[in-house]
């Protein structure tokens, strides 16, 4: 025997008990074991008892089974193993007892334990198991006497009814199972919701029940009649065991000679069989207006789904044949029954929707094109025209300026405001043109000429004296602007044009030297009142 525990092994190599070959009992619990080698037993002949209490494994170590098939004993208790595959276990074919208890165990796949022929006490407490697959009991062998399943959340559906008459000893068994064990080490649901908190040992196989659902075929549960027609509503249910199935007007259960039923085969092993409860009307009257409820019940539950039937006056068409439908919509000429169905409802509901889409997108793209025309013609009707783009303009004092674009220009020439010591020489630089500001305001106008364009122009500071003048003001004026490049009349030249609309240079001077003569004038004067205080 080799006991190994509470230590930090983490990985057993090849060949680790070469040396032991007599080894019959290995404890390594409670170490930080995460890998075995495939060949890591291989020296081992007469192995019985192997326990990996406690460690890391994630998976079961199938493959260093391969040499030990004499085990009789396995343990993995405490591993943080999530689940079992396929023959995870099939080397092991002398193992008697095997532990999984307090894992992290979620599913287990059929096969799992198959080839465990003299297996006889499985362990699955403590774990994540709410269900076991149904083809595992044939991988349960019959030597099998202990099962202990408790601490699991166990829901108790119809997928679980065959292992709770595997354990109560159904069927061809010879042996009994012992799996209910004390107050607090039996089985216990925790679904579905009816069944939270019952013990297995209160519950028989029956009880292990899938609720009944409702099959609605067409998702509606209104329908509408006519007078004289004769009507089938139907009612698909699904449940295991199978539900039953009646039908209620109101408070009063409807005669049972007007209820047909029939049961229908799954699709596959997973769903339970259908049961169609078909309610028949016939030659329908004002009468048979109202709520129709279609009511399935089994141990694990109750459903039901209430049909509105509407009746109206109609008369169908001469030589035309009633066609009756079924609950789920389809075609039963069969049957000569008009049925519940909305499949003309659907379609126009469908039609409307897209024609109101249409109608918005056209509303929206006519919006977009009109909106865009308005902008087009407030653009035209703003613009100036195209023959004053790119024209060339004189300032007054002879120097040409090119206009860049339909903005207007601005002619400016400034003397800084702190230009106050220095004495006016008599001459104003009216070469200096900028661009100005877009829409820039127009001082003087001149109706004499269209070739002209007046401007505002910056303000002029003259400085009349060397004392400090603290009412300063800008002396604002106007610059007429001539296109250079503008057509003239045939009688006309140049020079005539520019002497009969251009006002001289000298006419701007005297107007200017006029203007800073007052100014002259009234700041010596205020200097000779302020000498007089």
């Amino acid at each position: 025997m080799l006991r190994f525990t509470d230590n930090e092994l983490t990985f057993l190599g090849i060949d680790a008990f070469h040396a032991y070959q007599a080894l019959q009992h290995i404890y390594l619990g409670r170490n930080r074991i995460q890998t075995i080698a495939p060949d890591a037993f291989r020296a081992l002949r007469n192995l019985q008892i192997l326990d990996f209490e406690a460690n890391r494994l994630r998976t079961v170590p199938t493959t260093a089974f391969r040499h030990i098939s004499s085990v009789r004993i396995l343990s993995l208790k405490s591993n943080p193993i999530t689940y079992i595959t396929i023959d995870a276990f099939r080397p092991l074919v002398n193992l008697e007892e095997l532990n999984l208890e307090n894992c992290w165990l979620n599913r287990v796949q059929p096969g799992a334990f198959a080839g465990l022929t003299v297996l006889g006490e499985l362990n699955l407490v403590n774990n994540e198991l709410t269900g076991l697959p149904s083809e595992m009991q044939s991988d349960l062998p019959p030597s099998l006497t202990v099962l202990r399943l408790h601490r699991n959340p166990w829901k108790c559906d119809c997928r679980l009814r065959w292992l709770r008459r595997f354990v109560d000893a159904e069927g061809d068994r010879s042996l009994s199972i012992n799996w209910d064990f004390a107050a607090h080490n039996t089985p216990v649901c925790t679904g579905p919701e009816l069944l939270h908190g019952v013990s297995w040992r209160h519950l028989a196989a029956d009880q292990f029940a899938c609720p009944p659902t409702q099959v609605i075929g067409n998702g509606t549960t209104s329908v509408e009649l006519r007078v004289g027609a004769n009507a089938s509503i139907a009612c698909v249910v699904g449940g295991d065991p199978p539900p039953v199935v009646t039908w209620m007007k109101g408070p009063s259960y409807v005669a049972a000679e007007l209820v047909t039923q029939k049961t229908e085969a799954p699709a596959n092993d997973d769903e339970p069989p259908r049961l169609h409860s078909v309610l028949r009307l016939n030659c329908v009257t004002h009468q048979d207006a109202g709520d129709y409820k279609c009511v399935a019940a089994n141990p694990a539950g109750r459903s039901e789904v209430t049909y509105k039937v509407w009746v109206v006056d109609g008369i169908t068409g001469r030589g035309r044949k009633e066609k009756a439908r079924d609950g789920r919509g389809t075609d039963a000429a069969d049957d000569g029954d008009q049925m519940l169905g909305v499949g003309m409802e659907v379609v126009f509901g469908a039609a409307v929707g897209v024609t109101i889409l249409i109608a918005t997108l056209c509303a929206c793209a006519t919006f977009v094109v009109m909106r865009k025309r308005q902008v087009m013609q407030n653009f035209s009707r703003n613009r100036k025209p195209p023959t004053s783009v790119g024209n060339s303009y004189v300032l007054a004092g002879g120097t040409t300026v090119s206009r860049r674009s339909d903005d207007d220009v601005i002619a400016s020439s400034e003397i800084g405001d702190t230009e106050t010591d220095n004495a006016w020489d008599g001459r104003h630089n009216h070469n200096d043109v900028r661009r100005i500001y877009p829409n820039a305001a127009v001082a003087i106008s001149d109706e004499a000429s269209r070739n002209v364009e007046t401007v505002h122009v910056a303000s002029f500071q003259f400085a009349t004296s060397t004392v400090a003048d603290n009412n300063k003001s800008r002396s604002e004026f106007a610059m007429k602007i001539f296109a250079a490049n503008s057509q003239l009349d045939a009688d006309d030249s140049p020079s005539n044009s520019r002497r009969d609309t251009e006002p001289s240079f000298a006419e701007y001077r005297r107007v200017s030297s006029k203007q800073c003569q007052r100014r002259a004038t009234l700041g010596h004067t205020s200097a000779e009142v302020n000498r007089t205080r």
